[in-house]
């Protein structure tokens, strides 16, 4: 599934994102936005709570065919597991399409969602009226309940004119916003259309100044367009772009990095997540990445085995360019039908709650 500027990221607190303890087995909650035909809010679930007098015996051989999992003793002297970022439960739909005629009506999808200092949830998502995708805002005090404030970038105006628009990760660095997005053309591109990623920088979050392009396709993996921009910033200043990349046939994840954000340089071991193997739930497409900075590095992403599907997994790296796939993915997939999610769940954008 092409999740790209022709088809529609670890909220960072403000300014540079710090490398945390081991992502493996966090203990901390952390708490992700997902979507396809609407924007629905996960929250990973925790097992069942022991009872102290209460004892099973197992063999070292049961225990190591599972998920290793840390046991959390909570002030009140109760046993539970620990949240490990591999197993979701869905909370419901935050943002819903909107009504006929405006620029969310059919889908909301592709949301990037930033929490502020004061606590408050900054979203920017795409939107699609059945024609046409768009760059749409909105608010929250909670990150649950939202309130949309419309279109903030448009299609067809002066002076790039695209035709899409729908992707985008942003940072605070200071005082600024800065977006990455990607953006399009019906035509001009080797496969008819095609989108690269451009950046862009704000005062509020609402009113945006395009600095140019900051990356187009220039791999033969990525020949097709590049989409779904996720940036994040280590603490060397250095930027990293992790990207979708398509060929004409299969989308791919691959990164580039900068050391002014506005123009990158792709990493020549690109893609960094192939695809799967024949008949692999990712053996046609990996998409969306959402990547957390660590020890090890985290990434969310989308994948699909048949046009039209998708479901999430995870990886993890030591380096941000070599990965390695969980064994137990996909760890989201959609519900049976007539769930709003039966047909595709992707582009993960986690968060981290801010209890750490």
């Amino acid at each position: 599934m092409i999740a790209s500027a022709m088809e529609g990221r670890v909220v960072r607190r403000t300014g540079r994102f710090r490398p945390r303890r081991a992502w493996r087995g966090a203990a901390s909650t952390t708490l992700a936005l997902v979507f396809f035909m609407s924007l629905v809010f996960f929250i990973p679930t925790s097992g069942e709570v022991a009872s102290a007098g209460t004892w099973t015996d197992t063999s070292l051989a049961d225990f190591s065919q599972g998920t290793a999992q840390d046991i959390v003793a909570t002030a009140e002297g109760t046993l539970h597991l620990a949240v490990n970022g591999t197993v979701f439960g869905k909370a419901g739909v935050v943002v819903p399409n909107g009504p006929p005629g405006t620029a969310d009506s059919v889908y909301a999808r592709t949301p990037f969602v930033l929490r502020e200092a004061d606590g408050t949830y900054k979203m920017w998502y795409s939107g699609l009226d059945g024609y046409r995708n768009r760059m749409l805002y909105a608010t929250s005090v909670d990150g649950i309940s939202w309130t949309k404030h419309g279109v903030i970038m448009d299609v067809l105006v002066p002076p790039y004119y695209w035709d899409s628009v729908a992707g985008q990760s942003v940072l605070k660095i200071n005082s600024t916003y800065h977006m990455w997005f990607s953006a399009g053309y019906w035509s001009g591109g080797p496969f008819t259309y095609w989108a690269q990623i451009y950046h862009a920088t704000s005062r509020d979050g609402v009113g945006w100044d395009v600095s140019g392009v900051a990356l187009p396709p220039n791999q033969a993996w990525d020949i097709g367009l590049v989409g779904t921009p996720w940036v994040v910033q280590d603490d060397a200043g250095l930027f990293w772009l992790f990207i979708g990349g398509w060929d004409g046939s299969s989308t791919r994840i691959g990164v580039a990095t900068s050391e002014n954000g506005t123009s990158f340089v792709p990493y020549a071991g690109n893609p960094i997540i192939d695809l799967g193997a024949s008949g692999a739930w990712d053996s046609l497409d990996t998409n969306t990445p959402a990547v957390i900075p660590g020890s090890p590095w985290g990434m969310f992403f989308a994948g699909d085995e048949y046009r039209g599907t998708a479901s999430i997994g995870i990886a993890t790296s030591d380096d941000g360019l070599n990965w390695t796939k969980f064994p137990f993915n996909p760890v989201i997939v959609p519900d049976p039908a007539p769930a709003f999610d039966s047909q595709a769940v992707y582009t993960p954008d986690p968060i981290e709650d801010p209890s750490g």
